[in-house]
């Protein structure tokens, strides 16, 4: 009797144990998730805009309409629950439809290194668009930047992308 009163004791303590080394790994992944940046990304886009010189006139997407996650998926495929905010300059000269400039803030910094990859692979599906229909847009998307810093990414696709990097850099780095 006292075996078996002495093997309830160590299970009980061991699912105690158990349910606090949960809690604790759970309650650490919370504080990293909360790691982010305060960054206005409607006024960082229209300065990275400003920066790039020679642009032409360009069409602006963002968080704040009701057709937002739609929008999103033109810029790329990340799940849009992990999006903060997002703001997206494009193009809407037909004859120079390279020109890019997008901002994206995350929920959570943890969901950076997935931003980054969907951020590329957009990257990379306009190189092979613009390889077939706008070949003389092909070197500007070659030379698209990807950055990213905490909670906030971007998307640069001009012909200066150090100015506008430089813009980016200065928000974030505050």
């Amino acid at each position: 009797m006292k075996i078996l009163n002495k093997f309830k004791v160590f299970v009980c303590a061991s699912l105690i144990a158990s349910c606090m080394c949960s809690l604790v790994a759970c309650s650490s992944k919370e504080v990293s998730k909360k790691a982010v940046l305060d960054v206005d990304g409607a006024s960082l886009i229209e300065d990275m805009q400003s920066a790039a010189t020679d642009l032409p006139d360009m069409g602006l997407v963002s968080s704040s309409t009701d057709d937002a996650e739609d929008l999103f998926s033109s810029l790329c495929d990340l799940d849009y629950s992990l999006v903060d905010s997002f703001y997206y300059a494009y193009s809407t000269d037909s004859d120079r439809p390279q020109y890019e400039i997008a901002v994206v803030i995350l929920k959570f910094s943890d969901d950076m290194s997935d931003l980054v990859k969907a951020l590329k692979a957009h990257v990379s599906k306009r190189v092979t668009l613009f390889e077939t229909y706008v070949p003389e847009a092909v070197e500007t998307a070659e030379n698209a930047v990807v950055k990213s810093s905490v909670n906030v990414a971007c998307l640069i696709m001009t012909d200066n992308n150090s100015s506008v990097e430089s813009v980016f850099s200065a928000a974030v780095n505050k």
